[in-house]
């Protein structure tokens, strides 16, 4: 009457990696930074080099060596 055994609860809520929450916020800045690779946005080609560059860094966050620890995150152009 309302006891549940130990081996009957439901699972809880998975927890994250580190790796998992940094791979993810690289995804979110990734999307963040989708419009600038659109055709028809005004910039120079210094810009867009400058986009190109971010997004490259973001691509590869997890072949830096401290990856998930120690994190070099990129600057994002302005």
């Amino acid at each position: 009457m309302g006891w549940v055994e130990v081996g009957d609860a439901p699972p809880g809520p998975a927890t994250s990696s580190a790796a998992e929450l940094a791979w993810d916020r690289a995804k979110k800045m990734l999307a963040e930074s989708d419009w600038s690779m659109l055709p028809d946005v005004p910039m120079t080609s210094g810009a867009k080099a400058a986009w190109i560059e971010y997004r490259r860094a973001l691509r590869e966050i997890r072949l830096q060596s401290g990856f998930p620890d120690a994190i070099q995150w990129p600057v994002r152009p302005e």
